[in-house]
């Protein structure tokens, strides 16, 4: 049986897997202990660092498992890519080097082990693995189609700690699956790689990231981020009950409450011809959002359903957003639409006195 293992020989380099390993006991880390950070089944680890490439799943899975040491052990990504192309070429040459010559060619109607070959015997045979293997090639169809998708997450890490807003979902999944980020689709590349950012709250947010097969079969992985509070340059928040407006009429239901940021009194209702004024209100929650008045940055925060908020400025106001269809904007005092068209992020979408501009 061929050894496709990739082992040390003579020559002192190490291998892929021999390097991954010295790696992973640098830090004192077992493979049992990695498998659970980085959801990754054991056999698949132990595999990788062995060099077995044939026991493990597809090339893009091997390298969001590669990658997935990278993120884990904080190296600089695509450290072991080159490594792992140079040896994964040749894995792929040895599966598929042409049957060895045989040592003698024997013509039809000759004598096999006491058995005639004729050119019917060859039809029928060549029939019967025509038939088994298209076969076995739907069976495998099959399975593959009820099979629930593989799904790495590359980055963040569960237990991150981040001071930004916003933070990048980026990892591995089936080409043809159907990839869900706190349920809004992201898109999945050819090579079944995907990468979304998704906005912070202060404090504590999960991010689930769901990857779903054509005959609806799902692996899900959720992780957890910690988004650190920094005070500065937040704008006021004004509660009075002038700024509540009640969806309804009986007492004791929930308002949207109007937060003005920097907004002089006299100007919180009315601005001049030569100025630009903005309200944006937020269709869903968890929406990220920062917005700059006059260059000026003036919020930077994740607002819940409801939340309304005016802006005035002398030059421009500029906002970005996350997912963009889901911020109404009023401009000038015209309701001009949402932000953006789909769940994309929306950047430096700047109002100017006479329009917008992208």
């Amino acid at each position: 049986m061929k050894n496709s293992a990739f082992t040390r020989t003579k020559v002192k380099e190490l291998t892929l897997g021999e390097r991954l390993q010295e790696l992973r006991q640098s830090y004192h880390v077992s493979l049992t202990e990695l498998s659970r950070q980085t959801k990754i089944q054991k056999r698949y680890l132990q595999a990788l660092e062995a060099g077995h490439y044939d026991d493990m799943p597809a090339e893009v899975y091997v390298r969001g498992f590669i990658h997935a040491y990278e993120s884990y052990f904080h190296v600089p990504q695509d450290t072991f890519t080159k490594s792992f192309e140079r040896e994964y070429q040749i894995f792929a040459n040895m599966h598929h080097e042409p049957e060895t010559k045989q040592k003698q060619k024997k013509g039809l109607g000759q004598n096999l082990i006491g058995v005639t070959v004729t050119a019917r015997h060859i039809f029928i045979a060549m029939t019967l693995f025509g038939v088994l293997g298209v076969g076995g090639y739907v069976t495998r169809g099959i399975v593959a189609y009820m099979q629930a998708p593989l799904l790495t997450v590359m980055t963040p890490s569960s237990g991150e700690t981040t001071k930004d807003a916003i933070i990048g979902v980026t990892g591995a999944t089936h080409p043809q699956a159907f990839l869900y980020i706190n349920n809004i689709q992201t898109p999945v590349s050819s090579r079944g790689q995907y990468a979304a950012e998704v906005g912070l709250k202060p404090g504590e947010n999960a991010i689930e990231i769901t990857s779903e097969s054509s005959s609806g079969s799902q692996t899900s992985r959720k992780i957890t981020v910690f988004r650190e509070v920094v005070e500065s340059g937040t704008p006021e928040v004004v509660n009075s009950k002038e700024n509540i407006t009640k969806e309804g009429g009986e007492d004791g239901e929930v308002g949207v409450i109007q937060e003005r940021g920097n907004l002089d009194d006299d100007q919180s209702d009315v601005s001049s011809a030569n100025n630009v004024s903005l309200e944006l209100r937020a269709l869903a929650d968890g929406v990220w959002i920062t917005v700059a008045v006059d260059g000026e940055e003036v919020l930077r925060e994740t607002w819940e359903k409801g939340v309304v908020r005016d802006y005035i400025g002398e030059k421009a106001i500029t906002v970005t957003a996350s997912p963009g269809n889901q911020v109404e904007v009023t401009h000038n005092g015209v309701l001009s639409g949402l932000l953006g068209k789909g769940t994309a992020i929306v950047r430096e979408k700047k109002y100017l006195p006479e329009g917008s501009q992208e």
